[in-house]
């Protein structure tokens, strides 16, 4: 109870704009006194109780928080009928219920969730304003979950009434990792929104893939490190199924660093030369590239030309790999007159 009326003082004060020493001299105690009840540190008298409620004018069960208790357990309750009439059959007595609910706790992130996903169900073009209302109050009032959730009622809503702009601004605004944008793009732009993203996908899947298996406390083995490496550079060729890897073709080289390194782990020295041959292959071709227009099924028409500060990722390349395979982890391979021609294929990239 302490921590309640500390957290209370708190936030009637704020609410009020006064200081601890305007309600200590109210209460004719010192402002010390009123500092350690707001720290948790004490609880004032009961008979505090009265006149601290009256000079912020609430009550004292305001004050103990027992209306707050009291909110939080209305809410739990209306969530859980909530999701007990969930089913289309029990949507009128839902949104009944829900507004019921915003009738009393008009700015509660949960109430105005649930009431514009109703009216949205129910009927969004005649509901379309009242929703639009509701969900923007939420993208004030909600959590991190419930803004997203917020930000795709919005988004569809204003795709029903006819917006297409407002609901792609809206769809923009979601995080990556919860893209609503493919629920309203349409034609040739949803097309490259969708290609764009398998040709962002293999990407994404590296470098997850990389922290994941450098991570000590994954617990994984040399030997399932490697085929997490193998699985993650076959995607790129299940995507790429022309072999029109372009500029990822600088990557497909790292991970097969990464594959011969595991390799030399497990003393797999011939699967370990195969997969540093492979790496001088990408590398290569990552150096003749300059602009592609791609071709496979799922990334068809894409064009990228590399930017001009890549450049300089070029001039280091050859010298930081061989650096690289110097490291005493490959000491296996350094007498092999195959390695000193990794090494001079490396030492030619210009």
């Amino acid at each position: 109870m302490e921590i309640t009326i500390a957290q209370s003082l708190k936030r009637l004060r704020s609410e009020k704009g006064n200081t601890q020493e305007e309600l200590a001299a109210h209460l004719m105690i010192s402002a010390q006194a009123v500092s350690k009840w707001e720290r948790g540190d004490g609880m004032p008298d009961i008979a505090f109780l009265p006149r601290i409620a009256s000079f912020y004018d609430t009550t004292v069960d305001d004050l103990l928080g027992c209306e707050e208790v009291r909110r939080g357990e209305e809410l739990a309750k209306f969530a859980e009928q909530v999701q007990s009439l969930s089913a289309d059959a029990d949507l009128k007595e839902r949104l009944a219920l829900c507004r019921r609910a915003y009738a009393r706790y008009p700015n509660e992130a949960i109430v105005l969730q649930n009431l514009s996903f109703t009216l949205y169900e129910e009927d969004v073009e005649k509901n379309g304003k009242e929703i639009v209302h509701l969900a923007q109050k939420l993208l004030e009032k909600g959590d991190l979950e419930q803004r997203v959730r917020a930000l795709q009622i919005l988004s569809l809503t204003h795709d029903a009434l006819g917006d297409y702009e407002q609901a792609v601004a809206y769809a923009s605004m979601v995080p990556t990792q919860c893209d609503l944008l493919i629920s309203v793009l349409k034609g040739e732009v949803l097309v490259q929104h969708c290609r764009q993203y398998f040709w962002d996908l293999c990407e994404k899947a590296r470098k997850f893939g990389e922290r994941l298996i450098s991570t000590p406390e994954a617990n994984y083995t040399d030997e399932e490190k490697h085929k997490m490496e193998r699985m993650i550079y076959d995607l790129f060729y299940l995507v790429f199924d022309d072999g029109d890897f372009g500029f990822w073709e600088a990557r497909l080289a790292r991970i097969c660093e990464r594959m011969a390194l595991f390799s030399t782990k497990m003393g797999k020295i011939e699967q370990a030369f195969e997969e540093l041959d492979a790496m001088c292959s990408h590398f290569e071709k990552f150096f003749a590239f300059s602009s592609i227009d791609h071709t496979s099924l799922f990334v068809r028409d894409i064009h990228y030309t590399l930017p001009a500060g890549h450049d300089q990722e070029k001039k280091i390349t050859g010298e930081s790999y061989v650096e690289r395979l110097k490291r005493p982890v490959y000491g296996a391979l350094h007498d092999d007159p195959r390695f000193a021609n990794i090494v001079e294929r490396l030492a030619l990239l210009k």
